[in-house]
């Protein structure tokens, strides 16, 4: 039986201490973190959530078991901006890794998760979730529509945050000069 805020501490100590933290779980327990991170969204518990989310980015090898509670998590209301930067960390690992070590492509239920945070996201989601579409290779075409509605003002431009989505989404549309949306 996991204990959600021991493992957590002990993970911010190896952090604390410039160790990488990396959890290995077993597949029950990886099953039983998803029911923990589910039930403290419906719950609304902000601290087991945060915890919960920590420990999934610190897993030491990509499940896609998690998939599916990560984007229930990406697109709640309740989600803080940290903890929806911590799912999408995750994502990357959970889905996009372990999809890819598998030889699959994006689900359309991933692919539509983000493009739902993109549009509703500050300039800190907006690049982690461009940083997200980067990783999907060939697949970051389906975000193309996406992308180019954003629109980043002049006034935002001395922004380090705002001056490297300009540069990641440059670099997407220096993938797509021929590819039809």
């Amino acid at each position: 039986m996991i204990e959600l805020t021991k493992l957590y501490q002990e993970t911010i100590d190896k952090l604390s201490q410039g160790h990488r933290g990396l959890i290995k779980l077993s597949k029950p327990e990886h099953e039983e973190l998803k029911e923990l991170t589910l039930k403290a969204l419906e719950q609304k518990n902000a601290n087991q959530l945060h915890q919960a989310l920590c420990i999934l980015t610190h897993l030491s090898s990509a499940q896609l078991v998690f998939e599916d509670v990560l984007i229930t998590v990406i697109l709640a209301d309740f989600t803080s901006k940290k903890d929806q930067i911590f799912a999408l960390e995750a994502l990357s690992k959970h889905s996009f890794q372990a999809r890819f070590l598998k030889g699959e492509r994006l689900g359309i239920e991933v692919i539509n998760a983000i493009k739902e945070t993109l549009k509703k996201g500050d300039l800190e989601t907006k690049e982690w979730c461009l940083r997200l579409i980067l990783e999907a290779g060939n697949q970051s075409v389906a975000f193309r529509p996406d992308i180019e509605a954003i629109k980043v003002s002049w006034r935002h431009l001395f922004n380090k945050r705002a001056h490297h989505i300009v540069e990641m989404i440059n670099l997407l549309k220096k993938r797509w000069p021929n590819v039809q949306a």
